[in-house]
């Protein structure tokens, strides 16, 4: 963190931690990516590092990829949204891969803001 320490405003990318994170540290804030396959608990919550267990009725519970984007806010400052997009069982004609789960979440409103 010392290297960051002279920079006003930092965002630091991650994952494999296999759950949504989000950390201020100083100047930085911090995200973690969530899991395309394996959710784990928050250990601040529940101290059991094991993986969630499967759901058969929300295969897809905790899991998911997040959309970045950066914009400039009113006064010229750089901002980075952070959408988290939910995996679903619904399947889309004519697309796939990555743009099948954002069809998905843009047209029935599944994806959300993480305001952290």
């Amino acid at each position: 963190m010392n290297a960051l320490a002279p920079f006003e405003n930092i965002t630091v990318l991650y994952g494999h931690i296999h759950r949504r994170h989000f950390q201020q540290t100083g100047n930085a804030r911090h995200y973690g990516a969530r899991s395309l396959i394996f959710a784990f608990n928050d250990p601040l919550i529940n101290a059991d590092k094991a993986q969630l267990p499967f759901a058969k009725d929300d295969p897809f519970k905790e899991l998911g990829i997040r959309q970045i984007a950066a914009l400039d806010d009113a006064n010229s400052n750089t901002v980075v949204e952070i959408n988290d997009v939910v995996l679903a069982k619904t399947e889309f004609s004519s697309v796939s891969g990555f743009q099948q789960m954002i069809k998905n979440n843009n047209e029935e409103g599944r994806a959300s803001n993480d305001s952290d």
